[in-house]
């Protein structure tokens, strides 16, 4: 969190440059996407057939509250 902060205050400077800035986000998108295939092809679908029909549910839920309350926080704020 602390080094997000310090990124996020070196941007608002303008200390680093835009091409800079573009592909650092390029990368961190990239770094995203092997992150979550890692996570993908550690994952049983036999485990998660285990784990049963509530947790599904309660996962679903929160997913679709997290995408609402985003939405939302958007909207209010006018950046949709």
């Amino acid at each position: 969190i602390l080094v997000f902060l310090a990124v996020v205050a070196l941007k608002s400077t303008g200390i680093l440059s835009s091409a800079l800035v573009s592909r650092v986000s390029l990368a961190s998108k990239f770094a995203m996407v092997m992150a979550l295939s890692a996570i993908g092809l550690k994952t049983s679908f036999r485990d998660v057939a285990r784990s049963g029909f509530k947790p599904m549910v309660l996962g679903f839920t929160i997913d679709t509250l997290v995408v609402i309350v985003s939405l939302g926080v958007q909207v209010l704020s006018g950046r949709i």
